[in-house]
C-alpha cells in the first residue's frame, strides 16, 4: 500500500512505500572478504543472460553481443497504476551487462 504523507520536518509531500521493504538489498562487503569482479553472475537479475529474473525490457540499446543497456519495469515500484492517487511508472535503468562493471567501462 503506498500512501501520499507529509514531512513534519519540512512539509515536502513525500510517498510512503511499505512494500519497499521486501526488496532485496545490497550486500555488504566485509574487510575479510575479497571483492570477485567477473562479467557474469549466474544469480544477478541484472546481468545479460538471466533477462528470466526482470520483467520485459522497456527500453534497450543493442549491439551485436545482444544489448548493452535496458530498463525494465521496478518489481518493488514506489508508483504504479492501481493507487488512486498515486500513480505512475517506476523503471529501473540497467546501464551495463556487466555484473560489477559500470556505464563507463
Amino acid at each position: 500500500m503506498k500512501e501520499i504523507r507529509i514531512d513534519d520536518i519540512n512539509n515536502d509531500i513525500v510517498i510512503f512505500a511499505k512494500d519497499r521493504a521486501k526488496r532485496p538489498m545490497d550486500k555488504v562487503i566485509s574487510e575479510n572478504e575479497e571483492e570477485i569482479i567477473d562479467e557474469y553472475n549466474k544469480d544477478c537479475p541484472f546481468c545479460r543472460g538471466n533477462e528470466h529474473y526482470t520483467p520485459e525490457s522497456r527500453f534497450k540499446i543493442e549491439d551485436e553481443n545482444g544489448w548493452t543497456v535496458r530498463s525494465t519495469d521496478n518489481k518493488f515500484p514506489i508508483v504504479d497504476k492501481f493507487q488512486e492517487n498515486i500513480y505512475g511508472s517506476h523503471e529501473v535503468m540497467i546501464d551495463t551487462y556487466r555484473h560489477n562493471g559500470n556505464f563507463y567501462k
